[in-house]
């Protein structure tokens, strides 16, 4: 399956520095298997979709290709992901407990990518990590913005997991 990589930082990113298909590791020093560049039109394509339906509805507003304008509500998601936090700790037990399968897997997975998608992020600042995050990252630097606050986006990138 394939999903998309988006490069996003608080200041605009020129072209030169955009992340490219060889740009980033999975973590362990090698590069991200299966990446590749998006064309232009594909590029806005992902974007439309990050804002419209990857990120919380109302959360952003698309201003150009490059740019996504924080609307607020991040303490009403947050609300909501505590909740779901809490849900899924209920479903660990002592008997799954060391069971990758069991409860500790859906708490893993909701405190890691609580946007529950399979898009990447990497938050593009100086001397950050070559890895990409899954969604927590994100909505922690999402937590720090101001309304009216923008995002820019720099590199998308398709990669298969």
């Amino acid at each position: 399956m394939h999903s998309t990589i988006f490069q996003i930082t608080r200041e605009k990113v020129s072209n030169e520095n955009y992340i490219g298909q060889n740009s980033l590791d999975q973590g362990d020093g090698y590069p991200i298997d299966y990446c590749s560049e998006v064309s232009p039109e594909e590029r806005s394509k992902r974007i439309k979709s990050l804002v419209s339906s990857v990120l919380p509805k109302g959360m952003f507003t698309l201003m150009d290709d490059d740019t996504i304008r924080y609307e607020g509500g991040i303490d009403t998601w947050k609300e909501t992901w505590v909740n779901a936090i809490r849900e899924k700790a209920t479903l660990v037990t002592v008997d799954n407990i060391i069971e990758w399968t069991g409860g500790t897997e859906q708490l893993t997975k909701e405190l890691t990518n609580p946007l529950h998608t399979d898009a990447l992020f990497y938050i593009y600042e100086a001397g950050a990590s070559l890895t990409p995050d899954k969604s927590d990252e994100f909505m922690r630097m999402v937590a720090a913005l101001s309304k009216g606050d923008c995002l820019y986006i720099g590199g998308v990138l398709d990669y298969r997991f």
